[in-house]
């Protein structure tokens, strides 16, 4: 494969994992001690989140949650309806420090045939205003002011993440980074850069070793076929790595002999295809592992509660 056109898909790719500058991500957390029965969570985090994608943060895990405090200020129910009350506390701040950035609050009235109903109407009744626009661009600029005074902290504790095995948990946290902070976003891409690389590394360095033992144990067709499938499923951009791979597959081929030309054919497909694998293909494989390392429950993150 030309290898300045692997270089240009690592580049591309990366940029796809840290490229997030239009878009502050934000975790949504709801204590137990938010104010309401534990079955209303549910409505209060659709609330939070349609509130924070209206004004541009998308949700994901993060150390930055928008959370919210109901206090019930009145309760009546008048045959058929209950008729809520609320005072409605929102902020917005650091989840894993416990500091609240910003606040805003707003008192709201609801009615329904159910307790339900009557909190959702509630809910419903928060539309956009100046206010709330300005509780989530200040605690917008509050969160990128951290990334410029946390910078490198924040890529050391990837760093210390991926020698510790987890490497999505550090491609997460360098991707929380915003673009508009660009010394420190090129950081944290360069660093992004060098440690899926590492990954892919120990990925074929251990695939490799099981090939070899299978190839070991049973020098024939049957062994050179295990051996093979192992191989394929080698990341070739492993470029310490892969060369190893070409000379097993070398030997394996030789050791068999031109009389199993079918095992030959398969293993050379196999492992071409791996090879020569396109980009697209590759956007979407590690699109794919983006995905499930950033929606990981965020019973994954102890979060302390901001009021």
């Amino acid at each position: 494969m030309n290898m300045k056109f692997i270089n240009h898909i690592i580049v591309t790719i990366t940029l796809f994992f840290i490229g997030n500058g239009y878009s502050q991500s934000i975790g949504v957390y709801i204590p137990d001690s938010f104010g309401l029965k534990m079955n209303s969570k549910r409505i209060v985090e659709n609330k939070l989140k349609q509130l924070s994608t209206k004004n541009n943060f998308s949700i994901n895990n993060s150390r930055f949650i928008v959370t919210a405090k109901i206090d019930e200020l009145s309760n009546v129910y008048d045959e058929p309806f209950f008729e809520y009350e609320l005072g409605v506390n929102f902020y917005i701040g650091d989840g894993l420090e416990g500091k609240a950035f910003e606040s805003y609050y707003v008192e709201v009235q609801g009615k329904g045939k159910t307790q339900k109903t009557a909190l959702r109407n509630a809910l419903k009744s928060i539309r956009p205003n100046s206010e709330l626009k300005a509780f989530f661009d200040n605690a917008r600029v509050k969160i990128k002011n951290y990334y410029a005074q946390n910078c490198d902290l924040i890529i050391q504790e990837a760093q210390n993440n991926a020698k510790m095995g987890d490497t999505h948990g550090a491609l997460i946290s360098l991707s929380s980074i915003p673009k508009s902070q660009k010394e420190c976003w090129v950081k944290a891409n360069n660093i992004a850069v060098s440690i899926y690389n590492e990954d892919i590394e120990f990925d074929c360095e251990d695939k490799l070793s099981q090939a070899k033992g299978a190839w070991s144990a049973n020098k024939d067709k049957y062994g050179a076929y295990k051996a093979t499938k192992l191989l394929s499923r080698i990341d070739p951009r492993a470029k310490k790595c892969f060369s190893k791979v070409k000379n097993l597959h070398s030997e394996i081929s030789r050791e068999i002999g031109n009389d199993k030309a079918n095992v030959l054919k398969l293993m050379n497909k196999e492992l071409d295809n791996k090879a020569f694998m396109t980009k697209k293909m590759l956007d979407h494989h590690l699109k794919i592992e983006l995905a499930k390392a950033k929606n990981k429950p965020n019973t994954t993150i102890v979060y302390k509660s901001l009021y």
